[in-house]
């Protein structure tokens, strides 16, 4: 069950195809998602939740108002009741009814509160979260290797998994307890002017001093806090490796822990230093506020005593208009607070905002697709360069799903493609190339040649600077994510295993039955329908798992298991997981991309860590993975090279050789004299070997 929904929300997440962040600076986003924007959006999804919340909220900020209204006006009745002698039986009764009438009002006003916070911790932890990572996983591959959002990502990480002392909580809770101070500063200020409109005056001017002086304080702060989120996330990048399992050995051999340990102070020092400076700020803007509010209190209760004095007030009028204006200097230091605290908070609900109406623009646009599909309109699509005359569009790209004719491919053509990541030199420049048919291709090349980039960019992984790749004559950029990936199988030098079971992770998939989410909670339940979180997975094929293990050599493994194909891997999920060495993930990789049965397969260095054994084995198996498919090949070892139809070799971005093993050892080029540099190399070390070995 907790796999099978764990799946759900990552394969839901996962469907759709990935786009390319637009970033803002810390100043566009403050000025473009406002205070007032952020506030239209969370009480935009509160209503998902159900519109009775509008009402608890309201109700929510009478009672915060008229609680503390009715506490400071009790000392003023009981005084009222004694100037009129009434008798002591009496008063208590009076008093216990208007006390009970209070704490009342405190316990719906709890109960209101609750109810309020639960919902605005549902939209943080299920609403906002959620699409917070799925944005993230959509985002453009280049964007997020290059840390293009890393600031905004880590505002967006306070403003989400502080709980309501930060972020959308705060920024809610906040709101609520200003409209109630703004509401008794208001009916204060009625009981105030019709006592002294001059005394109303001087106590607003010393509010507006004080929160004049925070909101510099907080300006300050926020053009600083750049430079401390810099600071952090260097900080936590740095602390990440020096914990990381798969480098532990590095730092331990290279005695790498005083060099960490150097820079983490380093960073220490730079975050304190402008902690320190935001925090004087903040003392002086404190300390302002403090005066003012000082200077303020002495006016005004110096002014009541004199009217008293002067028999201008009576005991019951002196402490009501003392209850009022210590009511209404305690509204206004809370305005102040609450107004600062708004401006922080706003701003991380402001990256929040702004980092999921890319999400926004790009349902938007697919919305539309799918209308002009529908009604047989080609859409207007940006892309990264003009697509030529006969290259087909989305339309059509989704109509060859329907005769089958993407689930084939017939050729691959790079055409005119460039492409240089940012701020670097060009690493491909107007490339050609043409994959074809039922064709095994070999792209070797030095260290740095491209290789991997090529592969990324066939992948649509990452955006062109310019020219096309075309499949069946039908240029990917004007074919729908989902649909493209569908037909590549990769295995990737890096790639990476799932905290699932065996089976899963060949699959991509679940065995479990679909299931929809559902709570207890009603309001849960219609997030759950907003955040679409529907049967967006199939179920899996035991006997095809098992048959694309065996063909990747994996089968013996599997057989030692328990629970066969239906162990866990890693032990994140479960306690009884198990780790694979790092051949048996690239077996577990290959079985994965031969599960997918997609026209087109790609093995980016799927020897580097096998054995001898099992890379002669796979290599024998090579045709028959590949038969019917356009497969490349991306190798170091040229002795792999034999198996394939056609070699190109990569140098600088371009194809200088090309041809078959045979061939391009008779040009005795570049290709060539690798080759024997390599084999040099292992006669070499064969011979090492049959030195040390005696003779029987």
């Amino acid at each position: 069950m907790r796999l099978g929904i764990v799946m759900k929300l990552w394969f839901h997440v996962l469907t759709v195809g990935m786009r390319k962040v637009d970033v803002m600076t810390r100043e566009e986003i403050r000025k473009n998602y406002r205070y007032k924007d952020n506030m239209r959006m969370l009480l935009k999804d509160i209503r998902s939740c159900g519109r009775q919340y509008y009402v608890y909220m309201v109700l929510e900020i009478i009672l915060k108002t008229i609680a503390p209204i009715l506490l400071m006006l009790l000392p003023v009745y009981l005084v009222g009741l004694l100037e009129h002698q009434i008798d002591l039986v009496t008063i208590c009764e009076k008093l216990s009814i208007w006390i009970v009438g209070i704490l009342g009002i405190y316990l719906a006003d709890t109960w209101f509160h609750a109810q309020n916070m639960r919902i605005f911790e549902m939209l943080r932890m299920a609403l906002y979260m959620h699409r917070f990572y799925k944005r993230r996983v959509h985002m453009d591959l280049l964007s997020l290797e290059n840390g293009e959002n890393t600031e905004m990502e880590m505002e967006i990480r306070q403003a989400l998994l502080q709980g309501s002392s930060h972020g959308v909580g705060a920024l809610l809770e906040s709101s609520i307890s200003l409209a109630s101070s703004v509401l008794g500063l208001l009916l204060y200020a009625i009981c105030i002017g019709q006592l002294q409109p001059f005394l109303l005056f001087l106590i607003m001017i010393a509010g507006g001093a004080a929160a004049f002086a925070k909101r510099r304080a907080n300006i300050y702060e926020y053009q600083k806090m750049g430079r401390f989120w810099e600071n952090n996330g260097k900080f936590w990048g740095m602390k990440n490796d020096s914990i990381n399992l798969e480098k532990a050995k590095d730092i331990r051999m290279y005695h790498l822990a005083p060099w960490f340990a150097d820079n983490f102070e380093r960073l220490r020092k730079e975050a304190v230093n402008i902690y320190q400076d935001v925090m004087q700020k903040r003392f002086l803007a404190d300390a302002t506020a403090r005066m003012a509010t000082f200077l303020r209190d002495g006016a005004a209760y110096g002014y009541l005593l004199y009217l008293m004095i002067n028999g201008d007030l009576d005991v019951a009028q002196f402490l009501l208009y003392l209850g009022v204006i210590s009511g209404f200097t305690a509204w206004m230091q809370t305005i102040v607070e609450t107004l600062t605290i708004l401006n922080q908070e706003s701003l991380s609900v402001s990256f929040l905002q702004a980092y999921l109406a890319q999400e926004d623009k790009d349902q938007k646009e697919g919305r539309q697709e799918t209308v002009a599909m529908e009604s047989k309109e080609v859409p207007e699509i940006s892309t990264t360069s003009q697509p030529r005359e006969n290259a087909k569009t989305r339309l059509e790209a989704t109509n060859a799903l329907e005769d089958n004719r993407l689930k084939e491919c017939h050729e691959i053509r790079f055409e005119d493609v460039s492409f240089a990541y940012p701020g670097q030199p060009p690493i491909f420049e107007h490339f050609n190339i043409t994959l074809h048919a039922n064709e095994k291709i070999a792209l070797v090349g030095m260290n740095g040649a491209g290789k991997t980039t090529l592969v990324k960019l066939l992948c649509g992984l990452y955006p062109l600077t310019s020219g096309h790749i075309y499949v069946n004559d039908m240029d990917i950029a004007q074919i729908p994510h989902e649909l493209y990936v569908s037909m590549l199988s990769i295995v990737f030098q890096d790639s990476q295993i799932f905290a699932f079971d065996i089976a899963s992770n060949v699959a991509c998939t679940t065995s479990q039955d679909k299931q929809t989410l559902k709570s207890k909670d009603a309001a849960m339940n219609r997030l759950l329908k907003k955040m679409q979180c529907g049967d967006t997975y199939a179920i899996y094929d035991e006997e095809r798992i098992l048959s694309c293990l065996q063909k990747a050599g994996l089968q013996d493994k599997i057989d030692q298991l328990p629970q066969g194909i239906h162990t866990h891997l890693t032990t994140y999920l479960q306690k009884d997981g198990i780790l694979l060495s790092g051949g048996e993930i690239q077996k577990l990789m290959l079985a994965r991309a031969l599960y997918k049965k997609a026209p087109i397969l790609i093995l980016d260095e799927p020897t580097s860590a096998l054995d001898p054994i099992a890379e002669s084995e796979l290599y024998q198996k090579y045709a028959q993975l590949s038969e019917g498919k356009i497969s490349l090949f991306i190798s170091h070892r040229l002795s792999s090279t034999r198996f394939a139809d056609r070699i190109l070799f990569l140098e600088h971005g371009k194809i200088i050789e090309e041809g078959s093993h045979e061939e391009l050892l008779k040009k005795q080029g570049a290709y060539a004299k690798m080759f024997q540099m390599q084999a040099h190399y292992y006669q070499k070390e064969a011979g090492r070997n049959e030195e040390i070995i005696p003779n029987a």
